[in-house]
C-alpha cells in the first residue's frame, strides 16, 4: 500500500507542480496584496514609523519573487518545444486574462474620466491599466528568453547592474524629482526587473542548488537596512519612497537566492496546515493578482494604522480566493479563460 508522502509525491510529479514554489508564490501573492493595501499616507517618524518602514520594506521582494519563479520553471519549459511554439502556448495564457480584466479600466478610462480613445486602447493593449503591467513586462522576458537562456554567472552580473542602473533612473525620476510616471512607464519596462528573471533562469539550469548561504544573509540584511534608509531619505521629497529603489533590488536578489536554496527548501515539509494552505494560495495567485484590485477599491477603510492594512489585506485576500473558487467550481470553462 502506497503512503500518503509518496502518493503526494507521485501526484505532483504527474502534475509537474512542486510544492515549495507554490508555497513561495502564495507567500509572494499575499505580499502584492498588502502592498496594495498598504498606508502610504502615515509618516515614517519615530519607533513606529521605523518599524512600518521595515515591514514594507519586507515585502519589496513580491514581484522579483514571482518573476525569479517565473524564469525558473520556463527555461525547463522551453527546452521541450521551439520558442515559436513557446510563445505560441504561452502569451495568451497571461495576455488574454489581463485583456479581460482590463476592460472596466478601459471602460472607466474613456466614458468616465473622458479620457482619449487612441491612448486608451494603446493603454489597454500594452497592459497599461492599474497592476496590469505586470503582464507586459513578462511577456518582454518571454521574448528575451532565447537570449537570457544562454546567460552564465557573469551574464547575471551584469543583468543586476542594468537593474539597479534602470531602478535608480526611476526612483530618481518619481521619488526625487516627482514626475509621477505611470505603471508602465516606470516598472514595466524589462531592464528594471532584469536581474530577478535572469538570475531564476541561471538557478533553473542547475543540477543542484546547494550554494553557501552566509554571504546571502549578509546581503540581505545590508539591502534591506540600505532599503530603509533610503525609504527615509527620499521620503520628505514627495511624501513617498517605500517601493522599489536600488537598495530594495540588492535585498530582493538576496531573497530568492536563499528561497532558491535545496536547504532552506528542505526546511519545510507538506505537512503543516500553513504550508498547505499557501501552497493551495500559490495555485490560483494568478487569479488572485487579476482581480483582488478590484475588491480593493471597493472596500472601506476597515480600520487605521496597522489594523487596518491588515483587516484590508486579509478582506482583500479572502474575496479574491472566494471569487475564485466559486469560478472554478460553478463555471470551470470560464474560469480558463478568465485566468482561475
Amino acid at each position: 500500500m502506497v503512503g500518503v508522502n509518496e502518493r503526494n509525491v507521485q501526484k505532483n510529479k504527474a502534475s509537474n507542480r512542486v510544492p515549495w514554489f507554490d508555497f513561495l508564490r502564495g507567500v509572494a501573492i499575499l505580499m502584492v496584496v498588502a502592498i496594495h493595501t498598504f498606508p502610504t499616507a502615515l509618516p515614517p517618524q519615530g519607533m513606529a514609523g521605523d518599524g512600518l518602514i521595515v515591514l514594507r520594506q519586507l515585502l519589496n521582494c513580491a514581484v522579483p519573487l514571482f518573476l525569479a519563479i517565473s524564469g525558473y520553471f520556463l527555461i525547463q519549459k522551453s527546452r521541450q518545444r521551439s520558442y515559436a511554439q513557446f510563445w505560441r502556448r504561452q502569451i495568451p495564457k497571461v495576455y488574454v486574462p489581463a485583456l479581460l480584466w482590463s476592460l472596466p479600466f478601459l471602460a472607466l478610462y474613456l466614458f468616465w474620466k473622458g479620457g482619449d480613445w487612441w491612448k486608451g486602447l494603446l493603454l489597454f493593449f500594452v497592459c497599461g491599466f492599474s497592476i496590469y503591467y505586470f503582464i507586459a513586462l513578462i511577456i518582454q522576458y518571454y521574448l528575451l528568453l532565447p537570449v537570457l537562456s544562454k546567460v552564465k554567472r557573469g551574464g547575471v552580473i551584469v543583468s543586476f547592474f542594468i537593474t539597479v542602473l534602470a531602478t535608480g533612473v526611476v526612483s530618481y525620476l518619481n521619488l526625487v524629482k516627482g514626475c509621477g510616471l505611470s505603471f508602465i512607464a516606470s516598472v514595466g519596462p524589462f531592464p528594471v526587473w532584469l536581474v530577478f528573471f535572469t538570475v531564476g533562469v541561471y538557478l533553473g539550469k542547475m543540477r543542484e542548488r546547494t550554494y553557501a548561504l552566509w554571504p546571502w544573509f549578509v546581503l540581505l540584511a545590508v539591502g534591506l537596512a540600505l532599503s530603509v534608509l533610503e525609504t527615509k531619505w527620499v521620503y520628505p521629497f514627495h511624501h513617498t519612497g517605500y517601493g522599489i529603489k536600488p537598495s530594495t533590488q540588492l535585498y530582493s536578489l538576496a531573497a530568492i537566492v536563499l528561497l532558491f536554496s535545496q536547504r532552506v527548501q528542505a526546511m519545510f515539509t507538506s505537512g503543516g496546515r500553513v504550508f498547505r494552505a499557501f501552497v493551495a494560495l500559490g495555485r490560483i495567485s494568478f487569479g488572485v493578482y487579476l482581480v483582488h484590485c478590484y475588491f480593493l477599491v471597493a472596500l472601506p477603510h476597515l480600520g487605521s494604522g496597522l489594523v487596518g492594512w491588515a483587516v484590508r489585506t486579509l478582506a482583500g485576500l479572502l474575496l479574491s480566493v472566494g471569487l475564485i473558487v466559486c469560478v472554478r467550481r460553478f463555471l470551470p470553462s470560464v474560469a480558463r479563460r478568465v485566468g482561475f
